[in-house]
């Protein structure tokens, strides 16, 4: 299980948070760990959705 906490600053300085929870497993190839590493960016459609993007690399 990942989580991914998001936080920004909203209408009258208000914060606003989620906390996204993701199911599966992530794993490194290398026994380095993957703690500080870029898991994947989050995009915001003019829709006020939210993608995130992981890519894959074999």
């Amino acid at each position: 299980m990942v989580q991914i906490v998001i936080s920004s600053a909203g209408a009258g300085g208000l914060a606003e948070w989620v906390l996204m929870e993701l199911q599966g497993e992530i794993e490194a190839r290398h026994s380095t760990g993957l703690a500080g590493n870029l898991l994947g960016d989050l995009h915001y459609t003019t829709e006020g959705y939210i993608g995130l993007q992981v890519p894959v690399h074999t």
